[in-house]
């Protein structure tokens, strides 16, 4: 059989204000709380229709039963069980002009893109305290309005005058309030970047304000000071301005991944020979929206790499030591730990130090999960050594590849103890497809070069050279003018018993390979990947399943 890898309070109390603030540039804010408005209409987006605030003359407001709800996030992501007084919010920023801000109230967005007008400026919602339930939602475009009536903005803030280009601000205020809004915080842009707001908080039904604004809190993460004193080498993740820093886990924010067994999988990440490697790892490990430290397991040797277990200590994780340096013993030793720790979990993930994992690594492996129930599939893998931007531009596309996949992938434990535990050695040995899901998945090959959409490009063997000396691919001269195409290359491999020709062709299109080693990614020695949309094929005369009669190709092999 043959195996693959894929690829509130009482009613007489205010409403509550929550304002986040992603800046573009500030020209002024409207007063909105806290007394007269400006003459001209202020509307609010309820569902798919708008109406001037006030509602009624008298000045009380409807709440409607009409807002725009946007993602269901159970206690807006805050990770304790808020007082029977509070409520939970999440307010984020943004990281980017392209990323908009969010707002949370009890476990529902209802600012958010595309989702009442969320989006650049700033976003306002009102929140019934008594029910604890967002009522109205509003932005103010602050880049793209200029009003000089909008400094009269909020009196309760302590912070917004200082508020720049690019800053990011939120504040929590209430009518009535006297004092400062206890809930503010303000971060200038650096260098004209964007310092992202995302907190995670229970507010109060009935805010008290305060008659003076302290300082913003100092930041203290002792433990990481203390530990970056002794491994100052390790740059960012101890330099001055981020050692402080606190290290906190992601929240799940997808709902449709909510209950996968993903996020109950144990970790298991082999270290290497340098900390400052594994400490770069462990960073984008803990920032997997949903990752639960309890579940990662560090597998290291002490006479190889030194502090992993105090570094461990800093994101929350588990270290495990061993004396083996065989690889093949370590990957023994991190299976069996897996067992060990989590004897009821039906998978296990192992990642290789080095890796800086995509903000979508789990989500991915998460999603892609249940092939495993296909018994012709070894493991689902999120590392494609072709994966550089020119040659992979279709991420919605999983290839089934004969490479065991190595560096980051998630496999049965059931696998393991059945098949690879025996024969550890040999536990990435190719083999042989005859299952149906196999079959289906040569059908769809099969209709790609068939059908109407492939187009058959062929290349001269001075041409192929040429690009593969020079690793130009633009010297091969070929125009892509279709988009969802198939371009095939077709090619004669001299060297019937190795794979010349199809180095030359990885050399030119900027894909990895290694001089004395097979090429990765192939299927029946087939090679498959996507460049600008479209499905581009390396077929040779070794690929007789797939080989059409209409396909002759140049001859190729290395010198």
């Amino acid at each position: 059989m043959k195996r693959f890898s894929l690829v509130s309070a009482c009613r007489n109390v205010g409403s509550i204000g929550i304002t986040v603030f992603i800046g573009f540039g500030l020209y002024g804010i409207y007063e909105f709380f806290f007394g007269s408005l400006p003459v001209h209409t202020v509307e609010f987006y309820q569902e798919n229709t708008t109406v001037p605030f006030p509602f009624q003359d008298h000045g009380e407001r409807i709440v409607s039963q009409y807002m725009q709800i946007g993602e269901i996030l159970p206690n807006c992501g805050v990770n304790y069980v808020c007082p029977h007084d509070h409520f939970p919010v999440h307010v984020y920023s943004g990281k980017s002009k392209d990323d908009m801000p969010k707002i949370c109230v009890s476990g529902k967005y209802v600012i958010q893109k595309d989702i009442n007008n969320g989006g650049r400026g700033m976003n306002l919602v009102v929140v019934d305290s008594y029910r604890m339930k967002p009522v109205n939602a509003r932005r103010f475009d602050t880049y793209a309005m200029d009003s000089s009536e909008m400094e009269l903005f909020l009196m309760r803030s302590s912070q917004v005058q200082n508020l720049q280009f690019r800053g990011q601000w939120y504040m929590i205020s209430q009518r009535g309030m006297k004092g400062f809004s206890p809930y503010e915080i303000l971060k200038a842009s650096k260098g004209g970047l964007w310092s992202p707001i995302d907190e995670h908080l229970c507010v109060p039904h009935q805010l008290k304000g305060r008659i003076i604004m302290p300082d913003p809190k100092v930041m203290q993460n002792n433990a990481r000071t203390k530990f970056c004193e002794q491994h100052s080498y390790i740059s960012d993740f101890c330099s001055v301005d981020q050692r402080n820093m606190p290290l906190k886990p992601a929240m799940l924010t997808n709902r449709q991944l909510v209950g996968s067994a993903m996020f109950m999988t144990p970790i298991m990440v082999v270290a290497g020979m340098s900390l400052s490697s594994l400490t770069l790892s462990l960073e984008t490990l803990l920032s997997q929206p949903g990752i639960q430290p309890r579940y990662v397991v560090v597998v290291y040797n002490p006479e190889l790499i030194k502090d992993v277990a105090q570094l461990c200590q800093l994101f929350g994780f588990n270290a495990k030591a061993t004396s083996v340096k065989e690889y093949h013993r370590i990957m023994a030793v991190v299976f069996e730990t897996a067992h060990a720790l989590f004897p009821g979990s039906s998978y296990v993930t192992v990642l290789e130090e080095g890796l800086l994992l995509a903000p979508d690594f789990m989500a991915y492996t998460a999603s892609v999960l249940p092939l495993l129930y296909d018994p012709t599939i070894l493991a689902v893998s999120a590392w494609n050594p072709n994966g550089f931007p020119n040659v992979s531009s279709r991420p919605d596309i999983v290839y089934r590849v004969e490479d065991f996949p190595g560096q980051a992938f998630t496999i049965r434990m059931a696998t393991y103890i059945k098949e690879l535990k025996p024969n550890m050695k040999q536990c990435c040995n190719k083999r042989n497809a005859d299952t149906l899901t196999a079959e289906r998945y040569e059908n769809r090959l099969m209709e790609l070069l068939n059908s109407s959409h492939a187009h058959m490009v062929k290349l001269s063997k001075e041409a192929v050279v040429k690009c593969a000396t020079t690793e130009s691919f633009s010297n091969l001269k070929l125009v892509f003018d279709d988009k969802q195409a198939v371009y095939v290359v077709p090619y004669k491999e001299l060297d019937l018993t190795g794979y010349g020709g199809m180095k030359l062709l990885c050399r030119c299109f900027g894909l990895f390979y290694e001089e004395h080693s097979t090429p990765r990614g192939l299927h029946r020695g087939m090679l498959r990947f996507s460049m600008k949309g479209n499905d581009i094929i390396f077929l040779s005369n070794k690929n007789q399943h797939f080989l059409m009669p209409h396909y002759n190709g140049t001859s190729l092999g290395l010198p």
